[in-house]
């Protein structure tokens, strides 16, 4: 059953990190207001930085509705598994799953 869980968290870590990058890539800029990316008929050089806030804020909301889906998963899963410290193992999964999901952001904010 621990291999199951770990298998599962790491599938679900990688498809979050993609989808992460696609989110940042190809969605969130139709959220962005264009007063904030084109000077004129030119493309800034540096976004402003109103930008570079509804952009983090975008991905950040997402970032934690993909680990908040992850919480509920785990819970049931572990309730159904019937694993000892259940609690404790949820908690310190959440918390590398988040830190992992936190650098992603960051990388994907200033270009890996």
């Amino acid at each position: 059953m621990k291999v199951l869980y770990v298998l599962y968290n790491i599938v679900y870590q990688l498809v979050t990190l993609f989808i992460l990058f696609y989110l940042q890539v190809y969605i969130n800029p139709s959220f962005v207001p264009d007063k904030f990316l084109w000077d004129g008929d030119k493309r800034r050089q540096h976004p402003v930085v109103g930008a570079i806030i509804i952009d983090f804020i975008l991905l950040a909301f997402e970032a934690g509705l993909l680990i908040v889906i992850l919480s509920f998963i785990n819970k049931w899963y572990l309730s159904f598994a019937k694993v000892d410290n259940a609690q404790i193992i949820k908690k310190r999964t959440i918390t590398v799953i988040s830190i992992i999901t936190f650098i992603t952001i960051i990388g994907l904010m200033y270009g890996f």
